[in-house]
């Protein structure tokens, strides 16, 4: 169990693990923004991690956890998929530039 930091998360999956990420969010003062819940939700929708939005939910998500369930991705189509979401949610200079 984690934040859904993209270093903690790499690095659980480098391991042969699928973590379960809980975001830290903008609404508690956890984070600036919620950044990691967009994160989170990415990674979830790819399959690589358990998302837990409400921590009332947390200890659901761990009964329902597999052990070994984990298959690590390759370092290239992770490397790949970071690489999108990153263009996506960070506005290139050119574009901030121009507005």
């Amino acid at each position: 169990v984690t934040h859904a930091g993209v270093g903690s998360v790499l690095v659980a999956l480098a391991n042969g693990k699928r973590p379960v990420v809980v975001p830290r969010l903008k609404a508690f003062g956890e984070a600036v923004d919620d950044h990691q819940l967009q994160l989170g939700r990415r990674f979830a929708a790819a399959g690589l991690v358990t998302l837990v939005e409400d921590l009332g939910a947390l200890e659901a998500a761990l009964a329902a956890e597999q052990p070994a369930a984990a298959v690590a991705p390759s370092a290239t189509a992770l490397a790949a998929d970071l690489t999108r979401f990153l263009e996506d949610a960070i506005p290139s200079p050119l574009a901030l530039a121009s507005a």
